[in-house]
């Protein structure tokens, strides 16, 4: 019995650790087309954007990553197209009175589907992905093949585990 206690506590902690990743926050590439003057002084601009950990970061209020390319008409007339990266905008504050006070409370909204759509006004495109890293692809499609491989780990695991318990 003993025994049973401690195969299930660690497969039920393993199963924990394993949702967790699959429901945490991810990592997404960041980068700008306009200088901001971060605390540090550095900046992650797009035009030197190469996939290199610099422009990594993570997103604590997010679960998807997004990729907005876009047009820009110079001065001379010419059009330049250029893409930012960065975490989707995923975070919604509101205040919550709770006794007798109103308190400041966030939770991770999800308003965005996974791929692509065009803006018929200026012709941007907004790409919206899950999966760490996922918008430095030139072109986003849904990505599954994370979750997919989980839950055929989780079922085999689980069917794995009840087979051991019938011989018990």
């Amino acid at each position: 019995m003993n025994d049973f206690v401690t195969k299930l506590s660690i497969f039920l902690t393993l199963l924990a650790i394993l949702i967790d990743k699959a429901h945490g926050a991810i990592k997404c590439y960041e980068c700008t087309v306009y200088p901001k003057r971060q605390l540090n002084g550095t900046d992650r601009l797009c035009t030197k954007f190469d996939e290199s950990k610099y422009f990594e970061i993570d997103c604590p209020y997010s679960t998807m990553c997004k990729k907005r390319t876009y047009r820009l008409q110079l001065i001379n007339g010419d059009i330049q197209e250029t893409t930012e990266r960065g975490c989707a905008m995923q975070k919604h504050d509101y205040m919550n009175y709770v006794q007798n006070k109103w308190v400041k409370e966030s939770s991770v909204e999800e308003p965005y589907s996974e791929g692509c759509i065009k803006d018929s006004k200026d012709e941007s495109e907004y790409c919206h992905c899950r999966g760490n890293l996922c918008n430095a692809a030139g072109k986003i499609e849904p990505n599954y093949s994370g979750i997919d491989a989980m839950s055929v780990i989780v079922v085999f695991n689980l069917v794995k585990y009840f087979r051991c318990m019938d011989y018990l």
